[in-house]
């Protein structure tokens, strides 16, 4: 084929460099481009491959355009994983903190007047009123009424309508003149059935 200039333009002996990918000059004995030394047994030949060759990270060749689908499929493959671990974190979390405080909340009872009550976000027993967080299977107070002065860890069990607590040495002798371990029954119960 004629270039229109009298040069015979024959793509077919057209060669690339094998570590850029670009069009080479036949003779050349370096990639203008890259500066890659080149050598016979170096060309890329068009007609061996329709495609120019590129490097990648890996220093293997590919023919350019094609491994992006493996990579968005690896990638996809993380991002899932991470996805999933993600979720099942948010219901352990759930399952075994969020739904523990809800569990909790009521009245309890100790004995004839010795009642516990447990709220959204205060605890009182006897004329004390505490703010609270429960961690697991601690109860963790600040007093809020009369005087903010104590506070403490109080461990806790719960079975069913049974709540049982351990006053420890911060809480001994505040819950109704108790020390030691005290087991408490629900007396109320919702319509939820908690």
């Amino acid at each position: 084929m004629n270039d229109g200039r009298g040069r015979q333009n024959d793509k077919s002996d057209q060669r690339f460099c094998p570590t850029c990918g670009k069009a080479i000059k036949q003779g050349g004995k370096f990639c203008p481009a890259c500066g890659a030394p080149l050598g016979e047994r170096r060309m890329a030949h068009t007609a061996a491959s329709s495609m120019p060759v590129r490097r990648v990270e890996t220093g293997r060749q590919r023919p350019v355009g094609q491994g992006k689908a493996g990579n968005q499929v690896g990638n996809m493959k993380k991002i899932l994983i991470l996805l999933l671990a993600i979720l099942v974190c948010v219901v352990v979390y759930k399952k075994f903190f969020v739904n523990q405080q809800e569990k909790l909340m009521g009245t309890w009872e100790a004995g004839p007047g010795q009642i516990l009550e447990i709220e959204t976000e205060r605890l009182t027993f006897n004329f004390w009123v505490f703010d609270y967080t429960v961690k697991g299977d601690v109860l963790i107070l600040e007093e809020a009424f009369p005087e903010n002065s104590v506070s403490g860890k109080m461990p806790f069990k719960l079975k069913g309508d049974t709540l049982t607590i351990d006053l420890g040495d911060t809480f001994s002798g505040r819950f109704y003149g108790r020390s030691g371990t005290v087991e408490l029954e629900r007396v109320d119960t919702d319509e939820e059935g908690r």
